[in-house]
């Protein structure tokens, strides 16, 4: 939550945050299986998604020139994919922000 404390302190941003808990983890597997059976696969149809939605706050008016998304480890990979379909639709995002960290 530091990344979100830094942008509010600047006092000119607004943050939102895209919990997809329920699409990341299914209770029922071990985290290997659900990882590649569940959050993977997940992580890719809202990526997809989620440019769709971005698509749809810029044909409503919303400037994209200071869209900046962030993600950390799968979640860097949803907005990749999320702005590899924006660019693909001809929407081209100034800048995103990632992290993967392995333990």
């Amino acid at each position: 939550m530091g990344v979100v404390r830094a942008y509010l302190e600047r006092g000119e941003s607004n943050v939102a945050l895209l919990n997809w808990e329920h699409l990341a983890a299914d209770t029922m597997s071990s985290f290997t299986s659900s990882y590649v059976k569940w959050a993977a696969p997940n992580a890719r149809q809202l990526g997809v998604r989620f440019a769709e939605t971005v698509a749809n706050l810029s044909d409503a008016g919303m400037n994209l020139s200071n869209l900046v998304l962030i993600g950390h480890s799968l979640g860097a990979h949803i907005f990749g994919i999320t702005g590899n379909n924006l660019r693909l639709s001809g929407i081209l995002l100034p800048r995103s922000r990632s992290s993967c960290s392995w333990v």
